[in-house]
């Protein structure tokens, strides 16, 4: 019989070690072998996607217990074997007939349920993630309810091909975009909970006044924020961390995804917020000595309103230094006739007071007037119909990398490695997007050497 160590609920470590060890009544013989993208899996997701009804299938969900793996922090190494045997095991029992499960990184499955209706198969979903909470923490874990896995659909709505073939890369996309949000909705922040970190951007505070300020609330009640990796060819390494925003549905809020009903609810008050959220966390950054690139989005429109005085002042308010030597102001939202004189005072509105000017642009609709400027870090990012043909995304990131000359240049959102492969082999200063890191909850506490050798292959 397989055993795991109980959780203690006080608050002592000694409690956790010494607790009697609670039998399981099953052992690795029991385990189901999780299946893999090659073992044919790709005619069982091909019928699930063409019979879709709708975008996002509740037949193909993913399960995560990545709220418990960041719960467990370093704890996670001692106990994940057995806390992964548990979950796989309850999956393989429950799944049933006809259905099965693809494992997804170290913390997430694919369950894929042809046998069952989208409903039953929400619901069965639901009750392995219920099952699984149960056996791993039941009443022996910590004095704090710890987060319990989690399960959503899966969006399909990119997984075809114009054609009408199945897009196996597109799919592991959907699946790890549907992982992260999931991770994302219990440690991202709500803006309701963003003034909670006023007491560690003091400076920041006054000159940023409240939203009532302004006369409006904000716009998204339950916007949350994440941190997306960029690596760094100078520093081989992912040395800088850009703030992004997302909606309850999670939809970006900034750059060419960002649908422009979500861009026009963008107001002042939610800009306050976002603000009053960034600069606390740069300034949490800047105290433990960590040397990196914060990079904070700014919509364009803010600079042209009351509102751009205000956020000057408060950038203003923290310390020079840092600000110099570690802050990005990326310009996001940036309107296609925006003029060049235009584009040149907002940029030196920025100049002498941050490391980095920055401005990002859809790679398939690049701005010349931008193109035009100097004195600038420019960006691009993939919208998301241009996945549907690698050889076109290829040519534009070939064709923009050229019109950005000597500039530093960097791109966003990368899919797969392949693509991270042809942007460094093009010469971007800058690589990221889930195809070679996941989105982060919150930033990290160091930054993480990758030689480009190893950027291009295997797993961050």
């Amino acid at each position: 019989m397989s055993k795991i160590a109980g959780w203690g609920r006080g608050s002592d470590a000694s409690d956790v070690v010494d607790l009697p060890a609670v039998t399981l009544g099953f052992g690795p013989e029991d385990v189901r072998p999780s299946i893999t993208w090659d073992q044919d899996i790709d005619l069982t997701l091909n019928s699930l996607v063409n019979e879709a009804t709708t975008k996002a299938s509740g037949r193909v969900q993913v399960l995560t217990i990545s709220h418990l793996r960041a719960e467990l922090g370093e704890a996670w190494e001692r106990y994940s074997k057995k806390v992964l045997l548990i979950a796989e095991t309850t999956i393989g029992r429950m799944i049933g007939k006809g259905n099965t499960y693809i494992k997804q990184d170290e913390d997430s499955w694919l369950l894929l349920m042809p046998s069952l209706s989208e409903h039953e198969a929400e619901l069965k979903a639901d009750d392995i993630a219920i099952v699984i909470g149960e056996k791993l923490v039941g009443e022996r874990f910590e004095e704090k309810e710890p987060p319990l896995p989690q399960t959503a659909k899966v969006d399909l709505s990119e997984a075809l091909n114009p054609d009408g073939s199945f897009n196996s890369d597109a799919m592991r996309t959907a699946v790890k975009r549907a992982r992260i949000m999931l991770a994302a909705k219990d440690a991202r922040r709500s803006v309701k909970e963003l003034d909670k970190t006023k007491a560690d951007a003091k400076t920041a505070e006054k000159p940023l006044g409240t939203a009532a300020s302004f006369a409006q609330a904000s716009l998204f009640p339950t916007l949350t924020l994440a941190y997306r990796p960029l690596w760094q060819l100078d520093t081989e390494s992912f040395s800088a961390f850009a703030l992004r925003a997302f909606t309850d549905t999670g939809e970006p809020v900034f750059g060419p995804n960002a649908p422009p009903e979500v861009q026009a609810r963008l107001n002042d008050a939610t800009i306050i917020d976002l603000a009053k959220a960034a600069f606390a966390d740069f300034s949490g950054m800047t105290q433990k000595n960590m040397r990196a690139t914060y990079v904070v989005p700014v919509p364009f429109s803010v600079m042209t309103r009351k509102l751009g005085a205000v956020f000057l002042r408060a950038l203003a308010a923290l310390p020079q230094k840092e600000r110099l030597t570690f802050m990005r102001i990326e310009l996001v939202n940036i309107p296609s006739r925006t003029p060049v004189g235009t584009l040149i005072d907002v940029r030196e509105l920025f100049r002498g007071r941050v490391k980095d000017v920055a401005f990002l642009m859809d790679l398939s609709h690049l701005n010349q007037e931008i193109l035009a400027l100097d004195h600038i870090v420019i960006g691009v990012e993939p919208n998301s119909a241009m996945f549907q043909n690698e050889k076109y995304l290829h040519e534009a990131m070939s064709f923009f990398r050229r019109k950005a000359a000597g500039r530093r240049a960097y791109i966003m959102g990368l899919r797969t490695r392949e693509q991270a492969s042809f942007a460094l082999h093009t010469g971007f200063d800058e690589i990221s997007g889930i195809g070679i890191a996941d989105d982060l909850n919150h930033l990290p506490d160091r930054t993480t050497v990758v030689y480009k050798q190893e950027l291009v292959r295997g797993t961050i």
